[in-house]
């Protein structure tokens, strides 16, 4: 962020942390939605806290309307 390459959503309360280089913008819009996206790598071990965390995120998201909510699943394999 600081170097000016990033965009961050945090909640109104990180206003009290004054940081000269930040900017803070008011999202007003009552229905604002954004994406949100779980990564992980297949080819490394995940710690236990990691797993549980995946999990529990995607047991969340089966157990919600997936055409309500605007969900979407992409798996992306890299090319060997």
């Amino acid at each position: 962020m600081a170097a000016g390459l990033g965009v961050s959503i945090l909640p109104a309360s990180f206003q009290r942390v004054q940081l000269s280089e930040m900017s803070w913008l008011p999202i007003d819009e009552q229905d604002a939605v954004s994406e949100m996206w779980l990564v992980w790598s297949k080819h490394h071990e995940q710690g236990a806290l990691a797993k549980r965390f995946r999990e529990a995120l995607l047991s969340w998201k089966s157990e919600h309307n997936e055409a309500k909510r605007g969900w979407k699943c992409a798996v992306n394999h890299k090319a060997k």
